[in-house]
């Protein structure tokens, strides 16, 4: 269950569960991007796969979507239950900086983040800042500051798992537009167990609740 809360660093979740989730021995995290105002499919995800993960990541354009999640989680016990416990997210070029989850709480977006779940270092950007699109040069060199080799983009809406040297770069797709060959809405959980990172993209082929349909695929890049 997530506490509804905004750390020093950005992080949404009570710094016990932050900490813990650093320490554990294995951990899956759920990977959305690009929602773009799909709130539905959105709420429909974190039902169905919130309650088996650690941590939700998201790459951004969508802010304002998760913020009525989390708003939705805050009046709902049931749903806050079954919220992953941390949450790591930033800032899309269509998002704006901060925005209200209520009008006590100031919710703000950042432009990067790190998680560190297993005691590995995640580097989340949306990737429009180190200009994505052009290759992964300006993104590899801030999550190697960052002493990250697994990066976590969105951006594109192309889902992809490439490795490069030491570092893997994973766009888990748009829920919402699906783009190149792309032609269904997609997200990741990422299973990090010891020094093995395995990465499960998932397609969408009906999001009706009654014919709710997904399976397992492999991006071509």
């Amino acid at each position: 269950m997530i506490k509804i809360e905004q750390t020093e660093h950005d992080l949404i979740g009570s710094k016990d569960d932050i900490e813990a989730l650093s320490k554990k021995e294995s951990a899956r995290i759920l990977c959305i991007s690009d929602s773009h105002g799909n709130i539905k499919l959105y709420e429909k995800l974190i039902s169905r796969y919130g309650k088996d993960c650690d941590a939700l990541i998201f790459c951004g354009d969508g802010f304002r979507d998760l913020i009525q999640l989390l708003y939705m989680a805050d009046e709902n016990p049931e749903f806050k239950e079954i919220f992953p416990a941390v949450v790591a997210f930033v800032q899309g070029n269509n998002d704006s900086s901060s925005c209200y989850i209520t009008p006590d709480f100031l919710l703000k977006a950042p432009k990067n983040q790190i998680l560190n779940a297993c005691g590995k270092n995640i580097y989340i950007s949306h990737g429009h800042r180190e200009g994505v699109v052009f290759g992964f040069e300006n993104l590899g060199f801030e999550a190697q500051l960052s002493d990250a080799k697994i990066i976590l983009y969105g951006h594109t809406h192309v889902p992809s798992n490439q490795t490069i040297g030491d570092y893997r770069f994973i766009n888990p797709g748009s829920i919402t537009f699906p783009r190149g060959y792309q032609h269904y809405p997609s997200f990741a959980i990422l299973t990090i167990q010891g020094r093995n990172i395995d990465t499960a993209f998932i397609e969408i082929l009906d999001s009706r609740d009654e014919k709710f349909t997904a399976k397992i695929f492999s991006p071509f890049c």
